[in-house]
Parts: structure tokens; C-alpha cells; sequence
């Protein structure tokens, strides 16, 4: 009984054993003759390599077609939504199209190409953004730092470039009456001029990274005011009344170095100093015209021992002084004060002198009224 049970259990296992057999052959040739019935996929060759340039509100995209059989290059953005075509005619070489209308965002494109048979490639996908009103609106013009007249000439003096300053375009009238146009290079800190005349104005042009398509420019710059700096590079000092002995952080020199932070500090008493008035002499270097002037008390001095009131004399040869007037000065103004000069001839001796102390120097400090003064400029 025991063996006749044996043998019923092996036949069953070896039913259910073909029958699972069966099935699985079955299901394998369905599944095989799926991918028979579909055939064969065959793809178009693919672009060898895409560039995105952007642009105000348009972008352009070059490809490079390898494979000589294609009939179009397809490319889609906005998730497919949005494509144009390009005519390639089964011709090699790189090919590009400018998209105009775009809004200014991040895109990704696909880029597909199409065979002389229809078949289609996988995509290329390529990102670039388009820039508009937004990008424009951040920029921001180079900063001049003055306008100099030298020598007959005039010079306009720049602040350091801003990052991704691609030039400077400085347009003016010269003496031809006839517009030129210059542009100044980020590295370049100044523009002279043996022309110029009038109408002066410039602008800075950018782009955001080396694939951009066009150039953005800021707005242009036409504030400049109606007088011209002199240059300072011919002045020297020929007299003075006393300079602090502590040298180069006080001298006299610092009144004409171009830069208010840095002071004239006289002396003191015990160190051989002077009670007011203060002076000062500069040589321009040669006969010119002044018609203003701008003076900077010591700006960064927490005393404030600037002049209250202070004179104006100027000579041809320093030997004849003739005054100009006598100013009130607000000696503790951190900012320019600026005073307009009635001199009909050229002058080549600027002498200034400092009459009263201000509010601060009054009750005598270090026993004597110390004048403290940043910088003297002069204008035509």
C-alpha cells in the first residue's frame, strides 16, 4: 500500500512539472514574438554638440551635424511644447537659429534630430537662459572719479570697473564740432582728450558670460558738472606756515595729493608752533584759469579743527599777491565746500590762508589754535 502511494505522488509531481513547463514555454514565445511583431528600432544620428546664446529676450542655438543623412534638426523647449525646425538637407557643418520672443528665464532645450527617412534621434539636451528687463536692471555704470583739465587737454578719471564690465563707451563733441565715440577698457583708469569741446557722456556695456549673445548697456551718464578739475600732477608746494613733526601722516603735501582723508596738521606749541593765521602756498605749474575752489577739512579728524574763516590770494610770479576775498568755512563739514572765485586772469600762485579757528580751536588747544585741512582742489 505504502509503495503504491509512492508512485501516485511521483506521477502527480511529474504532471504538474510538465504542465509548468508547458506554460512557461508558452509565455516566453508570446513575450518573444511581441518584439518580433514591433521589429526593429532604428534611431537617427544625434547632433555632436549643441551651444546656447543668450540674448535680450532671444536666445540662439548652434549645433554641429556630424551625420550626412539628416533632413532636420528638430528643437523643443517648454517641455515640448514649443519647437522650430532647421533645414539641414543632408549637409554637415554647424547650424543655428535665433528664437526671438522669449521671456527671460532658465531654459532646457532637446534638441532631435530627423533623417532622409524619418527616423528621429534620442535627445540632446542643452540648457542657456535669455535675459531681459530684469538683468538690465541690475547693472550698473562705471563711476567717474573727475573730470581734469591738463595741459590743454582734459582727462576723465574713472573709478575701478564693476565685475563683467566688458567696456566703457565715452561719446563727446570735440573741437571739429564732431561726435566721437571711445570705448575704455575695465583695465584702463582714465580717458584723455586733446579734443574735446563739449557734451560729454558715456555708458558701460556688459555681458553676463562669454556665450551671450548681444551686449547690455546701462543708461547713459550725462550729470557731469560744468567746470573742469585741474590736475594736480604739476603742483608743488613752495610755502607753508609749520607742518606736524610726526612727517608723512601730517605733512602740508596731503592738501594737494588728491585724496581728502589724508591731512595737513600744523605744529603745536611746545614743538615750535604758531597761533592763526595758516598758510599755505602752491605752484599750479603753469598760468591758468580758476574760477572755483573746493575745500575738505580733515574728514576722518574727531576734533574738527577746520578754519572758521580763511583768505584767498593769488599771484603770477609769488611775489605780487592780490586777494581774492575773504570765506566763512564750516570747519566741522566732512563734505566739499565750494566757493566761487572772481579771478579774471590766469594765475599761477594759489595761496591760501586760514584766518580764525573754528568753535573747536577757541579755547586754545595744546595751547595753540591748530589748523587740521584735508584737501584744496581747483576748477576752471
Amino acid at each position: 500500500m505504502m509503495k503504491m502511494n509512492i508512485i501516485k505522488i511521483l506521477y502527480f509531481s511529474i504532471f504538474l512539472y510538465g504542465t509548468f513547463v508547458l506554460t512557461s514555454c508558452e509565455t516566453g514565445d508570446e513575450l518573444h514574438m511581441e518584439w518580433l511583431n514591433k521589429g526593429e528600432h532604428i534611431y537617427a544620428g544625434k547632433v555632436d554638440s549643441v551651444a546656447v546664446h543668450g540674448g535680450f529676450k532671444r536666445v540662439n542655438l548652434e549645433t554641429d551635424v556630424t551625420v550626412k543623412n539628416l533632413e532636420k534638426v528638430m528643437i523643443y523647449w517648454n517641455s515640448y511644447t514649443d519647437s522650430v525646425s532647421i533645414p539641414v538637407n543632408q549637409e554637415k557643418g554647424m547650424f543655428n537659429v535665433t528664437i526671438e520672443n522669449m521671456e527671460e528665464q532658465s531654459y532646457v532645450f532637446n534638441v532631435v534630430t530627423v533623417d532622409i527617412y524619418g527616423n528621429r534621434s534620442l535627445p540632446f539636451e542643452a540648457v542657456g537662459e535669455v535675459f531681459g528687463d530684469y538683468y538690465v536692471s541690475t547693472l550698473a555704470n562705471r563711476r567717474y572719479k573727475a573730470l581734469v583739465s591738463i595741459s590743454g587737454k582734459v582727462r576723465l578719471d574713472f573709478n575701478p570697473a564693476l565685475d563683467g564690465t566688458l567696456f566703457t563707451e565715452v561719446s563727446y563733441t570735440n573741437t571739429n564740432d564732431e561726435t566721437v565715440n571711445v570705448k575704455v577698457l575695465p583695465t584702463e583708469e582714465s580717458l584723455l582728450m586733446d579734443d574735446y569741446k563739449s557734451n560729454m557722456t558715456y555708458r558701460s556695456g556688459f555681458k553676463p558670460n562669454e556665450l551671450a549673445l548681444d551686449t547690455f548697456y546701462t543708461e547713459y551718464f550725462t550729470k557731469f558738472p560744468e567746470r573742469l578739475q585741474i590736475d594736480k600732477a604739476a603742483w608743488s608746494i613752495v610755502d607753508f606756515s609749520s607742518e606736524h613733526s610726526s612727517g608723512g601722516d601730517h605733512r602740508v603735501l596731503n592738501t594737494i595729493d588728491g585724496d581728502p582723508a589724508t591731512s595737513w596738521h600744523t605744529l603745536v606749541t611746545w614743538s615750535g608752533g604758531k597761533d592763526y593765521p595758516h598758510h599755505v602756498v602752491i605752484d599750479l605749474g603753469a598760468p591758468t584759469m580758476v574760477t572755483e575752489m573746493d575745500l575738505f577739512n580733515d574728514i576722518d579728524a574727531g576734533d574738527k579743527w577746520g578754519p572758521a574763516k580763511f583768505e584767498i590770494f593769488v599771484s603770477e610770479d609769488n611775489v605780487d599777491f592780490t586777494l581774492v576775498g575773504e570765506f566763512d568755512s564750516d570747519s566741522e563739514s566732512v563734505e566739499a565746500q565750494n566757493y566761487k572765485l572772481d579771478i579774471a586772469n590766469k594765475i599761477q600762485f594759489f595761496k591760501f590762508v586760514a584766518t580764525q579757528p573754528g568753535p573747536a580751536m577757541v579755547d586754545g588747544v595744546y595751547n595753540a589754535h591748530i589748523l587740521m585741512l584735508g584737501e584744496i582742489s581747483l576748477f576752471q
